[in-house]
């Protein structure tokens, strides 16, 4: 488990590799699946992180502290994605989903994805959030 401290608050960060996956984004690549889990505020939130196909590659299996930062960014930065997009069609056309059926399938995935971020970065760290997304890329 590593520990950060942004803006004062603790932030404990475990990550534990569950195996290798392909083809996660349909690019046909190959990625280690991570499942993340946060302990900040006696409040504990796990997400699913993909790291690298260059870390496939070296078969890296763990992360260090500046992998876990980027996950962690990667977190705030969906949570941060649903919490701008005005509603379900914003979100679509900002991150252009909709030329197809699939695509808008996909879309609505990835906003459902974001959501859960959102609410779960909420709840761990209060509405002052950004407050600690933005110290982790200080």
């Amino acid at each position: 488990m590593t520990h950060f401290n942004f803006n004062g608050t603790e932030i404990k960060v475990s990550a534990s590799c569950k195996g290798e996956v392909s083809n996660v984004w349909g690019d046909g690549m190959k990625h280690f699946k991570f499942i993340i889990t946060i302990v900040a505020n006696d409040k504990k939130t796990s997400f699913t992180y993909y790291d690298s196909f260059a870390n496939w590659q070296k078969n890296k299996q763990s992360l260090e502290y500046d992998d876990l930062k980027s996950a962690l960014d990667c977190f705030f930065s969906d949570a941060s994605c649903y919490e701008n997009a005005t509603d379900l069609a914003d979100f679509l056309c900002e991150f252009g989903y909709g030329e197809s059926v699939e695509s808008l399938r996909k879309g609505i995935k990835a906003f459902d994805g974001c959501k859960r971020h959102y609410k779960s970065v909420v709840r761990v760290f209060g509405e002052n959030w950004y407050d600690v997304a933005n110290a982790i890329n200080e």
